[in-house]
C-alpha cells in the first residue's frame, strides 16, 4: 500500500492517472479499478481531470461505505442509519413492553413517557451514535458504566468485533484508490492496511504541511497543557497558529500513517508568488511566518448587511475578476455552511447572466404535497390546509384542475363557512379532551358541501356548468378522508404495507413526472428492506421514510459545467479552483455546533480512538479552502444581526485568518446597492456594475444636491383644499395603494381571507351588522342565521355575544 501526499489536489490526479493506467494495468482493459472518493462533488471533478487526457473508462466509482460493503466479509454486517433506526425502535418497544419496572431503563423510560415522537427523535439520534460507536468504540467500549444506553449497544451489536477482514476472492487484479479523503477511522484505515498486503491499495492525500505537523496543538489544547504545569517546549516549537487551530483532522490523521509505518511518496509543489494568498499557503506548507503588511486583493475581506445583499456584493466581485483577470465562470467555487438558505438570491441575482450550480438542495421539494397530504390531519383538516394541498401544481395537474377552478373552490369554501374538521365525529373526535359539549357539525367539511350541494339543486346561486367541478372537489374530499384516515387512528402494519399504502396515495393523487416517481418509489423500496417483521404507526414509518429522504440531495443546473459552483461546506469537499469564495462566516454560523455530545458515551470516554467532530471537520474544511484557492479567495459574511441590527463578530476561524493575513482593510458593503460610494471612486475595492444601481445613485446625487427649500414668509396662507386626517393616515400607513387610488384611479379589490378557525368574538362591523338587521327581524333569528353562515361565536362566546346583542335591543 502506498500514501501520496501533496498540497496540490491537481498533483494527486497526475499519481492517481498513473496508477489507473500503469504499463502492467493498460495491458488488461478488464481491470477493476475502485475508485473510492468522499462526495459526488469530488468523483465528478475527478472525472473531468481524467478526461482531460484523453477518454478514461473501466473505472467503477465507490463512496467508503460501499467499498467496504463490496470488499470486506464481516461476521456481523454494519448496519445501516435507518435499519439501525428500525431496530433501535423496535428493541425500545420491546423494553417498554417487558422490563418497564427495571431499574436500568428508568431513565431512559422517564424520558420518553411512551410518546412515539420521542421514541422516534431518539432512534434518529442513537442510530448516528451507535454507528459511530462500532466505528470509533474499540479501545473505549470495555471502559462503558453498565447504564441504559452501553446495554442498548451490546444489545444490538452483540458479535461485533471491530474488524473488518478483506474478502479472500477478491480479484488478482484489482486495484483499489483512495482520493482525498480527510480522514479515515482507525477501524477503515486497519481493513485497507491488510487489503494492501494482497491487493494494490493506494492513499491519495492532500496535506498542507511537508514538515512533521502530527504533534501540534491548538491554541486550546496549549492553555490546558499549560495549566498542567508540565513541560511543554517540543509541543509549542515550530507551532504555526493556523496548523493548530484548523487541521487536527489532518493531524490526527498522520498520526495514523506515522504509527503504521507505511511508505508515502511526497509530491509537494512549493507555490510561486508573492500574493498574500500565495504567502499564506507557503506558510503552511514549510511552517513559516511571513510579512503580510502589502496590500493586495488576493484575499478579500467582505462585510454585508443580509444574506440578499451578501450574494449582490459576490456577484459583482466575481463580474470584477472575470473583466479584470480573465477568469471563466467555470474557474469560480462558491461555499456556504447552509447553501439552501441562499439560494432564492442566486436565482434572482445571477439569473440568466452568469451560468450557475447549485448543488446539496434537498430532493424532498418534489414530494411537499406529499408531506401536505399526510399532515392534514396535523392541521385539523382547517381550510387554509385543503386549499394549499389544492393549489399544489402535482395535486391540481392530477385533479386537471386549472387557476380559475381552483378561484371558485376558494370562493365555495368562503361561501359556505367551512373552516376545520371533516364532520362532526371528526371534530368531536379531535376535541375529546374537552369537557363542555361542543355543537360540532357546524363549518365542517360535510356540512360546507352539503349546503353547496343543496344550492345547486334549489338555488341560483352555483351555475348549473359548476356543477361537475362541485362534484369532482365534493368526491376528492370524501376520498381523501377516507383513504387517509388509517394513517392517523392508531393503525398499525409492517413497512411493506405501509409502503404499498404510500405509494397508492402518491398514484392517485399527485402527478409527479415518471423519473421523480420512480426515485420516490426506489427509497419506499430501500426503506422496505430494513424491515425486521414488526408492525409500526404510520407516524414512526413516515419519519423513517423522511429520514431517508433527507440523505438525498440534487444539484441544480447540473449539465452546466462551464458555470459557477455553488456548494454547501460539507467534509471532504477540497475541489481546486482559480477563484474560491466562502459565504456566511458567522460566529454563530461556522464551525457548527455538535448537537449529540451530551449523549455521547466516546467524549465521556478518556481512552477512545480519535473520531472528528463536527466542529473538527468544519475547521479542517476551512483549512483545505484556504489550499484549493489558485488565485482568489473572498471571504464574506455579515457584519450586523438581522434580528436587531446589532454588530456581529466574524467567525472564528475567520477572525485567525483576518488577524494573521492583516486585512485591516475589509469592503464594509452599505446596506443599499445604490449607494453613491460604489460610483464615486471614494471606495475602490467596492464593485457594482449594475446600470440600475448607478443611475439611482445618480438621482440620489441629484436630489441631494438641490438648494433647501425656503419657507417665504407670508402673512396670508391660502389653502385651496382640506385634507382630512384619516387620509393623511391612510397615506403614511399604505402609500403605494394611496397613489393608485387617487393618482391612476384603481381601486384593488380586497380578497376574502379563508380562516382555518371559528370566531370567539365579533368584531365591531359584525356586531353592527347584526343590530341592524335585528331591527327588521327577531334576534334569535338573526343570531340563528349567522351560526349558519359560520361567522358567529360557539358555546360560551356565542351565549356572551347574545346577551350583548339582547341588552342593547332592549
Amino acid at each position: 500500500m502506498t500514501i501520496f501526499l501533496s498540497n496540490r489536489v491537481e498533483s494527486l490526479v497526475e499519481e492517481l492517472r498513473n496508477n489507473l493506467f500503469s504499463s502492467e494495468r493498460i495491458l488488461n482493459p478488464f481491470a477493476r479499478r475502485l475508485l473510492v472518493v468522499p462526495s459526488q462533488a469530488m468523483e465528478s471533478w475527478v472525472r473531468l481531470a481524467l478526461a482531460e487526457q484523453g477518454v478514461v473508462t473501466g473505472i467503477e466509482a465507490y463512496f467508503l461505505d460501499q467499498a467496504v460493503t463490496s470488499l470486506a466479509s464481516f461476521s456481523r454486517p454494519l448496519p445501516s442509519r435507518i435499519k439501525l433506526m428500525v431496530q433501535l425502535e423496535g428493541e425500545i418497544k420491546k423494553i417498554m413492553a417487558q422490563e418497564s419496572e427495571a431499574p436500568l431503563w428508568q431513565p431512559l423510560l422517564g424520558y420518553l413517557q411512551g410518546k412515539e415522537q420521542r421514541i422516534v427523535a431518539l432512534c434518529k439520534q442513537l442510530a448516528s451514535l451507535f454507528r459511530r460507536y462500532a466505528i470509533y468504540g474499540a479501545r473505549a467500549h470495555g471502559e462503558w458504566k453498565e447504564e441504559w444506553q452501553s446495554v442498548l449497544w451490546k444489545r444490538l451489536f452483540a458479535g461485533w468485533d471491530f474488524r473488518l477482514t478483506p474478502k479472500e476472492d477478491l480479484p488478482q487484479d484489482l486495484s483499489v484508490h483512495l482520493f482525498a479523503f480527510s480522514h479515515h477511522s482507525r477501524l477503515h484505515f486497519d481493513f485497507f492496511r491488510r487489503l494492501g498486503e494482497k491487493r494494490a491499495v493506494f492513499f491519495y492525500q492532500l496535506s498542507a504541511c511537508q514538515e512533521f505537523w502530527s504533534d501540534m496543538v491548538s491554541e486550546r489544547e496549549q492553555r490546558r497543557l499549560l495549566n498542567g504545569k508540565e513541560e511543554l517546549e517540543s509541543y509549542f516549537k515550530d507551532h504555526h497558529p493556523l496548523l493548530g487551530n484548523l487541521g487536527r483532522v489532518g493531524r490526527k490523521f498522520a498520526e495514523l500513517i506515522e504509527e503504521s509505518e507505511l511508505q508515502t511518496d511526497e509530491k509537494y509543489i512549493l507555490p510561486e508568488g508573492e500574493s498574500k494568498l500565495h504567502l499564506l499557503q507557503r506558510d503552511l506548507l514549510l511552517l513559516q511566518h511571513s510579512d503580510f503588511s502589502e496590500e493586495d486583493e488576493s484575499i478579500q475581506l467582505h462585510i454585508s448587511s443580509t444574506p440578499h445583499r451578501e450574494i449582490q456584493n459576490l456577484y459583482h466581485t466575481l463580474l470584477s475578476l472575470i473583466d479584470e483577470k480573465g477568469i471563466e465562470p467555470k474557474d469560480i467555487l462558491v461555499m456556504a455552511p447552509d447553501i439552501t438558505i441562499y439560494e432564492p438570491f442566486i436565482h434572482s441575482i445571477f439569473g440568466e447572466k452568469i451560468d450557475y450550480q447549485i448543488a446539496d438542495i434537498p430532493t424532498n421539494e418534489p414530494i411537499q404535497a406529499l408531506y401536505l397530504m399526510v399532515e392534514l390531519e396535523k392541521k385539523r383538516w382547517s381550510a387554509p390546509a385543503l386549499l394549499e394541498l389544492f393549489d399544489h401544481p402535482l395535486f391540481r395537474k392530477k385533479q386537471r384542475w386549472g387557476e380559475g377552478d381552483l378561484l371558485l373552490i376558494k370562493e365555495w369554501i368562503g361561501q359556505a363557512g367551512i373552516r376545520w374538521g371533516f364532520d362532526g365525529e371528526h371534530r368531536s373526535r379531535l376535541l375529546k379532551h374537552c369537557k363542555q359539549p361542543f355543537r360540532a357539525e357546524r363549518a365542517t367539511w360535510r356540512k360546507g358541501i352539503d349546503d353547496l350541494l343543496l344550492q345547486l339543486a334549489t338555488t341560483n346561486t352555483i351555475d348549473l356548468t359548476d356543477g361537475q367541478l362541485l362534484g369532482q372537489m365534493a368526491f376528492r374530499i370524501d376520498s381523501l378522508h377516507r383513504d387517509l384516515a388509517q394513517l392517523h387512528d392508531g393503525t398499525e402494519k409492517g413497512l411493506k404495507e405501509w409502503s404499498n399504502h404510500l405509494k397508492y396515495l402518491v398514484e392517485t393523487y399527485l402527478a409527479f413526472p415518471e423519473s421523480e416517481r420512480r426515485g420516490l418509489f426506489k427509497e419506499l423500496d430501500q426503506l422496505v428492506r430494513t424491515d425486521i417483521g414488526r408492525s409500526y404507526r404510520f407516524s414512526t414509518f413516515f419519519s423513517l421514510f423522511k429520514e431517508i429522504l433527507s440523505d438525498e440531495t440534487r444539484t441544480l443546473n447540473g449539465n452546466r459545467l462551464q458555470s459557477v459552483r455553488f456548494f454547501s461546506m460539507l467534509p471532504m469537499r477540497a475541489i481546486p479552483a482559480k477563484v474560491v469564495a466562502l459565504i456566511g462566516m458567522n460566529h454563530d454560523n461556522f464551525p457548527r455546533k455538535e448537537r449529540l455530545r451530551k449523549l455521547d458515551l466516546l467524549y465521556q470516554a478518556k481512552g477512545s480512538d480519535y473520531y472528528p467532530t463536527r466542529n473538527d471537520f468544519d475547521r479542517y474544511l476551512f483549512l483545505e479552502a484556504l489550499l484549493s484557492a489558485r488565485e482568489s479567495l473572498i471571504l464574506s459574511y455579515l457584519g450586523h444581526s438581522p434580528l436587531d441590527g446589532s454588530e456581529a463578530p466574524p467567525s472564528a476561524v475567520l477572525s485567525q485568518i483576518i488577524s494573521y493575513c492583516q486585512l485591516d482593510r475589509p469592503a464594509i458593503h452599505p446596506a443599499t446597492s445604490f449607494d453613491p460610494c460604489y460610483f464615486d471612486g471614494s471606495e475602490p475595492q467596492l464593485k457594482n456594475y449594475s446600470q440600475t444601481d448607478y443611475r439611482s445613485a445618480a438621482a440620489l446625487q441629484r436630489q441631494k444636491q438641490r438648494p433647501h427649500f425656503e419657507l417665504t414668509q407670508s402673512k396670508e396662507r391660502h389653502f385651496q383644499e382640506t385634507i382630512d386626517i384619516a387620509e393623511l393616515l391612510s397615506l403614511a400607513r399604505y402609500p403605494l395603494k394611496n397613489y393608485f387610488r387617487h393618482q391612476l384611479g384603481l381601486k384593488f379589490r380586497k380578497e376574502e381571507e379563508i380562516k382555518g378557525e371559528e370566531e370567539f368574538l365579533l368584531s365591531p362591523l359584525e356586531m353592527a351588522k347584526l343590530k341592524k338587521e335585528s331591527l327588521k327581524k327577531p334576534v334569535q333569528k338573526v343570531i340563528e342565521s349567522a351560526e349558519k353562515l359560520g361567522t358567529y361565536p360557539l358555546n360560551t362566546f356565542g351565549q356572551l355575544a347574545s346577551n350583548r346583542i339582547e341588552k342593547e335591543m332592549t
